[in-house]
């Protein structure tokens, strides 16, 4: 393998901007940003870091670079927990589907408990998913805050574990509800103001809306677990 396709392979997906400041900071010294899709000066920088990984290292290189929202990979992806009632399974999926892009950038790591696997003792795995959480999306409706489960377990423990600053937890509003009065009505709900999914025009919006947040939220919290941050 050469070095161009050595670099290419360590650094594939990965923006200049992003790149860049690594191999900076390797070398001590600022370098050019290239113009767009131009490979050659990330290559020329990175055969001139002393002790750079080979094609494989990619996880190495991943712990200590910088998060870029553009990239196509993260350190350690956001895991993330979905808590709702089964009767608002639809939204749940409609929600997974417009995280995809954020999976498949490996910025996010979803669960919920329909990944719970035949013969598992279904209320240790959604424990130890929940407590391992780095991000609780709560979708709110009528159902959810009418289940025992989802009110008395779940959102508890969520609740608890943010109250100690160990995870973040966004209600998502799917049906109108009276949420506001709930323990999680002091925390900012997402689509933008409240607003249900069901309430919106199209639904595709809010769903736009509610990614767009995450995305953001998601980008945050890595920066804030990459070393120099």
């Amino acid at each position: 393998m050469d070095e161009l396709d050595q670099a290419a392979s360590v650094y594939d997906g990965v923006d200049a901007d992003v790149v860049l400041p690594w191999i900076a900071s390797r070398l001590g010294e600022k370098l050019p940003s290239p113009s767009q899709g131009d490979r050659e000066p990330i290559v020329d920088a990175y055969r001139a870091v002393p002790d750079r990984p080979p094609a494989a290292g990619r996880s190495r290189l991943s712990s200590e670079m910088p998060v870029s929202k553009h990239a196509d990979w993260a350190p350690n992806p956001v895991r993330v927990f979905y808590s709702y009632s089964h009767k608002d399974e639809r939204f749940r999926d409609a929600l997974e589907a417009h995280l995809t892009l954020l999976r498949r950038q490996r910025l996010i790591d979803g669960w919920h408990d329909r990944r719970i696997t035949p013969g598992c003792d279904w209320a240790g795995d959604i424990e130890a998913h929940l407590h391992s959480a780095d991000l609780i999306l709560l979708l709110v409706s009528q159902y959810f805050l009418a289940s025992d489960f989802c009110y008395s377990t779940e959102m508890k423990v969520a609740l608890d574990r943010h109250a100690r600053g160990e995870v973040q937890v966004v209600p998502i509003i799917v049906r109108p509800v009276d949420w506001q009065s709930s323990p999680i009505g002091r925390l900012q709900a997402l689509p933008k103001d409240g607003v249900p999914v069901t309430r919106w025009r199209q639904r595709d919006d809010a769903w736009f809306d509610v990614s767009v947040a995450l995305r953001a939220l998601v980008t945050q919290m890595l920066r804030h677990q990459a070393p120099d941050s």
